[in-house]
């Protein structure tokens, strides 16, 4: 507990004490007053009521200067009426005595009270003066704040305008290339359509100069070869290698369907009419999809089947590869497989590599999406030493052609007998594959299922 000198020291202690505990509690949570450190912030501070605060204590202090002087001689008085005036005499009679012991205490509370008015008036002051200072602080940190952000708002504006004009640049750049490449591509694919057109007038002309040819020959005849005739089914012209076009016309009409119905893809188509086993079913009326890589054979294609889609394309297991494909001086017998040209020339010393050309793949998957949206009702293969890896790419889960022929012999220069792609066989047998017949080149498999279909 704390010594004080006299009665009014503890006093005076104990009303100073009690008005900074007061003003303390006054000042909300989370505010501070005013410190050595000046961290006054001004928005963390509510001026009406620090201006309250300084009112209080200015009251404190003007009382505290109206009794700070202490006398010793006090009017004394007394409420008795008998004995007051002896009481009234005997105190001024023990004040006198003792004078001289209280007018010391009184004079040295006075110069206490003095120097304690003096002093708070002074902090006072200096708390006046640290307030406006303080505010002075917070408004510059105030400013300062404002002028950071704007500096961090000029720059991320001018950052903004930097990228935006690098990106306009960049996208203007782009738009140009990307333009510029697309004038380069459409001039190269038109100047390759009007070449591809020109060859197809050039072999149209070439065609007709002949037909017309023979058409006057007939006349000098005298043949009547424009009379109709009701031919039947039996009364047929083939034009396959080894009558496959027959035997899968026979399937398609005792299946009971129409030969003009039979969608057809035809991979490796080779020539339009010659050695073609999807070409009756055009001169029928049927369309499908024809397969070829070797880019010399299009124009014929475009010519006689133009009713069909034709793909300047490698069938492949993969598709939008470029390959090399290379074109053999004889019928059928090109290939993208290097080994198997290497071979087929070794056993034939008359063939020859004409040219390689870069082709890009597709797979019979992406055919069968993009151009038919169903499965055929027949799919034709002749893939120079590919075939089974072509049938093994196939999705027979969702797509299951009808009628799938397939070469089934290695190339030789004369008749071959006795020799068939077991593998081929056993591959279709376990897609629900039959081989209906072998005609010493291809096998002819029909689907399991649908003639369950048609015959359960």
């Amino acid at each position: 507990m704390k010594d004080y000198d006299s009665v009014e020291e503890k006093v005076i202690y104990q009303k100073l004490l009690k008005g900074i505990t007061d003003f303390e509690k006054a000042i909300p949570v989370g505010e501070t007053f005013p410190t050595d450190g000046f961290m006054l912030e001004s928005n963390n501070v509510d001026h009406d009521r620090y201006h309250q605060y300084f009112s209080e204590i200015s009251r404190y202090i003007e009382i505290m200067e109206s009794t700070r002087i202490n006398l010793a001689d006090r009017y004394l008085f007394s409420t008795r009426k008998v004995l007051g005036k002896v009481v009234v005499f005997c105190k001024r009679i023990i004040r006198r005595l003792l004078r001289w012991y209280i007018n010391p205490v009184v004079q040295q509370q006075s110069e206490f009270n003095g120097a304690v008015t003096a002093s708070i008036g002074r902090l006072t002051e200096l708390e006046g003066q640290l307030h406006s200072v303080c505010l002075d602080l917070s408004f510059k940190v105030e400013e300062q704040k404002q002028l950071k952000k704007d500096m961090i708002s000029d720059l991320i504006q001018q950052f903004e305008e930097d990228v935006i004009s690098d990106l306009m640049k960049k996208l203007k750049e782009d738009a140009i290339s990307d333009l510029t490449q697309l004038i380069k591509e459409s001039s190269e694919k038109s100047e390759s359509q009007v070449h591809e057109l020109e060859k197809l007038v050039e072999y149209t002309n070439i065609k007709l100069n002949n037909f017309q040819g023979k058409i006057e020959c007939l006349e000098e005849l005298e043949l009547d070869i424009f009379k109709s005739e009701n031919k039947s089914f039996w009364d047929k012209k083939t034009v396959s290698q080894s009558g496959e076009d027959a035997i899968c016309a026979y399937i398609i009409f005792v299946l009971g369907k129409k030969a003009e119905d039979c969608v057809y893809l035809d991979l490796g188509a080779n020539h339009a009419k010659e050695l073609s086993n999807t070409y009756y079913f055009y001169s029928k009326g049927s369309r499908g999809v024809l397969v070829e890589a070797n880019p010399a054979l299009i124009t014929e294609l475009k010519f006689y089947r133009n009713g069909d889609k034709i793909l300047n394309k490698c069938v492949s297991a993969k598709s939008g590869e470029k390959v090399n494909f290379y074109v053999l001086s004889g019928d059928g017998l090109s290939s993208p497989d290097l080994n198997a040209v290497n071979d087929l020339i070794e056993k034939n010393p008359e063939l020859k590599v004409v040219e390689s050309v870069m082709i890009e793949t597709i797979t019979v998957n992406d055919i069968i999406d993009q151009y038919l949206g169903e499965a055929p009702m027949l799919l034709n293969i002749d893939i120079e030493g590919k075939d089974l890896e072509i049938l093994e790419s196939i999705d027979f889960d969702h797509y299951r052609p009808l009628i799938v022929i397939a070469e089934m012999i290695e190339y030789q220069m004369g008749l071959v007998i006795g020799q068939k792609n077991e593998s081929i066989i056993n591959f279709m047998e376990s897609k629900d594959y039959i081989e209906y017949a072998f005609t010493g080149i291809n096998s002819i498999f029909v689907d399991k299922h649908q003639l369950k279909e048609k015959y359960s």
